[in-house]
């Protein structure tokens, strides 16, 4: 349903950040948001992130990024929040 094809590690100090490419074989908004709730979990948890950037692809056209933010992050300076047009319970979301 999806692979995970990249993912770069851009911590900064105390605040582990993550970006990952995300490849996907659907269209299909319900379908995608899935998807990005899925990976975003499954980076978060296996690599201990505080933040998680998603940019997801379906035949080399981006569809949408995504942003995740630990709300538990305490005194450490966030990443600017996107312009979101969607929502997958606290993953902001583009579509493009």
């Amino acid at each position: 349903m999806y692979e995970i094809t990249e993912i770069q590690d851009v911590s900064k100090v105390r605040c582990k950040r993550l970006v990952a490419h995300v490849r996907i074989n659907t269209n299909d908004k319900p379908v995608v948001k899935t998807v990005i709730a899925e990976a975003t979990q499954n980076i978060k948890n296996k690599h201990s992130a505080n933040v998680v950037w998603l940019y997801i692809h379906k035949d080399s056209k981006m569809l949408c990024r995504t942003l995740w933010v630990d709300k538990e992050l305490k005194d450490i300076p966030l990443p600017k929040p996107l312009e979101y047009n969607d929502w997958q319970d606290d993953i902001g979301i583009v579509w493009l």
